[in-house]
């Protein structure tokens, strides 16, 4: 199995946009700059998502078995689950598209580093890699 994910991750760091993303990986230069209250109010609203999910879940499961009424958390956790999500991507959509990629292009990175060693992964223009 690790045989395979190796050399799918081998196969997919042929692709330009992957190079790229990797070569690009450590520059979080848009977090330097004092964000926007835009970007404040998106990035509570991310954190907001976690703490409403599941402790309120928990707390329907409680009262659930604490009143007998199983209907609670059969119809209120899907539905605290999917406001959840929306108040979570509602805060992506107002964090703004540079701090999304700037995350996402670090996550490839390291994500690539930990499958394939560090020395395997640097963007080398042109060139051929032994995997």
């Amino acid at each position: 199995m690790k045989r395979l994910v190796r050399r799918i991750a081998a196969s997919l760091l042929r692709r330009n946009d992957i190079r790229k993303a990797i070569a690009e990986g450590g520059d979080f230069r848009v977090y330097t700059n004092r964000p926007a209250p835009r970007v404040m109010a998106g990035l509570f609203l991310i954190l907001l998502s976690y703490v409403i999910c599941w402790p309120v879940i928990t707390v329907l499961g409680w009262i659930s078995v604490q009143a007998g009424k199983p209907l609670v958390i059969v119809f209120g956790g899907p539905l605290v689950y999917g406001l959840s999500n929306l108040v979570f991507f509602i805060g992506m959509y107002m964090a703004g598209r540079d701090y999304a990629t700037a995350l996402m292009k670090w996550l490839v990175k390291i994500t690539f580093e930990k499958i394939l060693g560090p020395e395997n992964v640097v963007p080398v223009c042109n060139e051929e890699r032994k995997y």
